[in-house]
């Protein structure tokens, strides 16, 4: 009915076809139509939390990991399906469609389980899952968000759950020092001309944020080069263009830096392992490409909701399953070859072979563990990952803290 090495979704009279060929089973375009039903939505979602429950997992050990519970990389992934939905899953509208879906994927670094895997409708803002997921945060967890989860009220929550944040810090939020008691606020333009004074490219600085809250954080300030500096602002103006408005004074002081925020203290983990850690979260970027390009998760057309829910948890859980294995054997690799697995160049090819696999495992002409071996043999050969340039990977992150 649906492979999870398809590009698109076969109508049901192809799947009729289908079944009758491969299982000599006749069978009508409609019974196949009755058969996506609520119990079948049901069963296949109780089959994909299953997976996402037991799943086996393989830790990299280092300095760095080893000093949190977990460390927890979260994203979103949104879509256009047909209106005809708009009442349970809708859209942004506009020149989007009037209904769409979102996927909340969390996953642990540490050890590369999935911990989140959420369908929601994509009104649904990243914020708001940040506040409603909170109460799955445990002790010496550490939360690395990017700018779409920023919240207070989670970060002051995940304080008094102690654990740990680490977060990029939303352009709106104020600043504030604390001198003699009293608050000033953070001054962008002379921070600029600080740095560029004592050509520090990153300072650390005990700050205050939310024009309420005062929350106290550690500060870590990275100083844009030029190059990276005017990029940011050729893309920032180019959008402001398009809403008819100008691009603020106090933005263009702003945008001369990153700024990140924590609770790690410092004697844990210097400003500068602070920028590294963060980088870690890319990674996540990297699992949603390969949604996107390999598994064209979001390649749906016109269907009835039932089968539509039921097609995409089928294309999550084989994707899961694919993950688990690709995952614990580039843990398995680093440790033998002291070389990193490529993700995407290892999904590509299991994706490439789908058909081989269901046709040999069909017939009993291997087994699993054969199977599993045969993955082995393959993507030990060609599926290495390619150094990129002013780029760090994760072990090359995690192995500098050995």
């Amino acid at each position: 009915m649906l492979y999870g090495s398809n590009e698109e979704y076969k109508s049901l009279n192809q799947c009729a076809i289908e079944v009758n060929n491969t299982y000599k089973q006749s069978i009508s375009k409609q019974g196949i139509d009755q058969r996506f039903n609520t119990q079948s939505v049901r069963f296949i979602k109780s089959l994909f939390e299953e997976q996402l429950k037991n799943q086996i997992t393989s830790q990299i050990s280092s300095e760095l990991l080893n000093m949190f519970n977990r460390m927890l990389v979260k994203d979103s992934t949104k879509f256009d399906i047909h209106e005809q939905h708009k009442a349970k899953y809708p859209g942004s509208g506009g020149s989007a469609s009037k209904a769409g879906m979102c996927i909340q994927l969390e996953f642990d670094l540490k050890n590369g389980a999935v911990s989140d895997l959420t369908i929601c409708p994509s009104t649904r803002q990243d914020s708001t899952d940040a506040k409603e997921t909170k109460d799955k945060i445990e002790k010496d967890d550490l939360i690395i968000r990017d700018l779409g989860y920023f919240a207070l009220d989670v970060f002051e929550h995940i304080e008094k759950c102690e654990a740990f944040f680490l977060s990029r810090l939303e352009p709106r939020v104020l600043i504030y020092q604390k001198e003699n008691g009293n608050f000033t606020h953070l001054s962008y333009s002379e921070l600029y001309e600080h740095m560029k004074e004592l050509k520090q490219s990153t300072i650390e600085i005990n700050a205050f944020i939310g024009e309420k809250k005062k929350m106290p954080v550690r500060l870590i300030v990275r100083l844009l080069p030029e190059d990276a500096y005017n990029q940011r602002m050729r893309r920032i103006n180019k959008l402001n263009q398009k809403k008819s408005r100008k691009t603020s004074d106090k933005y263009k002081e702003y945008a001369r830096f990153s700024f990140y925020i924590t609770n790690i203290p410092f004697e844990k983990i210097s400003a500068t392992q602070i920028i590294d850690l963060y980088r870690l979260r890319w990674q996540i970027e990297l699992v949603f490409k390969i949604w996107k390009s390999i598994f064209k998760l979001e390649k749906i057309g016109k269907m009835k909701l039932n089968r539509l829910l039921s097609l995409l948890y089928v294309k999550l859980l084989w994707i899961l399953i694919n993950w688990e294995i690709v995952v614990n054997l580039k843990s398995v690799f680093h440790s033998v070859f002291q070389k990193t697995l490529s993700i995407y160049k290892s999904f590509q090819t299991i994706k490439d072979n789908f058909e081989k696999f269901r046709k040999e495992l069909k017939e009993n002409k291997i087994r699993g563990e054969n199977l599993i071996i045969w993955m082995i043999e393959i993507l030990s050969e060609k599926h290495w990952l390619e150094k990129r340039k002013n780029r760090i990977g994760y072990e090359k992150i995690v192995l500098m803290y050995l």
